[in-house]
């Protein structure tokens, strides 16, 4: 549905954007994640035709919308501040893009009425949009860029300003609407936790160039680069010193690989407490997250962490434990 081909954007002499290709399909939610900085909402402006100077293809169901202004897109775009016009009470600046597109009265007013309702802002109708709290705001903002059934619908950072209780509980409310409405979705986060509980596919961004595409399991599971790993949260990740007949040298031991590989990830899903272990280290933190405890533990080449249900972790600081590392994940770069 959407096609973009060799993507590349400067500003001044500074490279922002790296020959980017990516081929989005119809219903689908993906997410351009990745550090400030790294083009994601530049990317964003240039589909959605805010900014025109760039090389590449931007393809539409194969119609190039290069020559085609924002306007003419109808593609709906929410921006993490919302933008909502002070002057207007809710309904009204949920009817704006409506008025623009010179929908009839009535169906102005039942289209309003039942995004409103779908957003779950249906008694809002007349409120003044200065008396919200973030996330009505939030909420009113997605029905107005819902409003018009835009073909496309992009979202930049839109939880970003929200506490981190609101933001986890709106990020799942958002995919539900999303798929209710059986839109197409770009968007754009730098929080991974986010991309996880949203996306279809998620796109790793770094320095402009697209480093990893993959489902967010799949992304979890088998990150390909050290900096995805890296950026993902994982901390065990080691260099290679050698490779011979199939096994890794690390500064914690050696480890079964298909090919040579500059670094590994000992993936925390797949380091295990044994008895029998043939890591053995010394608990040097133990952190509480809730549903699991993690810990650090200091082994004699270096640290390593893992993740144990807190119903069963009753391992303390300063405590040695002896570990199983059973899924090693080859990384390049």
């Amino acid at each position: 549905m959407l096609s973009l081909e060799n993507i590349s954007a400067r500003y001044t002499e500074v490279p922002v954007l790296n020959d980017i290709s990516l081929q989005i399909e119809s219903g689908e939610i993906v997410c351009l994640l990745g550090p400030s900085g790294c083009g994601k909402s530049t990317l964003l402006r240039v589909i959605a035709g805010l900014l025109d100077e760039y090389s590449g293809s931007v393809r539409w169901d194969k119609q190039d919308l290069r020559a085609m202004p924002p306007y003419q897109r109808d593609f709906g775009l929410m921006f993490q501040d919302y933008a909502l016009f002070p002057h207007l009470n809710v309904s009204r600046n949920v009817a704006f893009g409506l008025e623009m597109r010179h929908y009839p009265r009535a169906e102005r007013d039942k289209r309003v009425k039942e995004m409103l309702s779908l957003v779950g802002m249906g008694n809002y109708y007349h409120r003044d949009v200065n008396e919200l709290s973030g996330g009505e705001k939030q909420r009113v903002a997605l029905a107005r860029s819902l409003a018009p059934q835009p073909r496309l619908l992009m979202l930049d950072e839109p939880l970003g300003s929200l506490d981190a209780l609101l933001r986890e509980r709106l990020v799942t409310e958002l995919r539900e609407i999303i798929q209710k409405q059986g839109l197409t979705a770009i968007y754009v986060t730098h929080d991974r936790q986010e991309a996880y509980a949203i996306a279809d596919r998620i796109v790793i961004m770094n320095n402009g160039r697209i480093v990893q595409i993959d489902r967010p399991q799949a992304l979890y599971h088998s990150p390909r680069t050290q900096f995805v790993a890296q950026f993902l949260g994982f901390t065990n990740v080691y260099p290679v010193t050698s490779f011979d007949r199939g096994m890794a040298e690390t500064a914690i031991g050696r480890f079964p690989v298909t090919a040579s590989t500059p670094a590994v990830l000992v993936h925390p899903d797949g380091l295990q407490l044994a008895d029998e272990g043939t890591l053995v280290g010394t608990i040097i933190d133990r952190r509480f997250t809730g549903e699991t405890v993690v810990l650090t533990a200091k082994i004699e080449q270096g640290e390593v962490t893992l993740s144990v249900p807190s119903s069963v972790s009753k391992h303390l600081v300063g405590e040695t434990v002896r570990l199983n590392a059973k899924r090693i994940v080859p990384l390049v770069e």
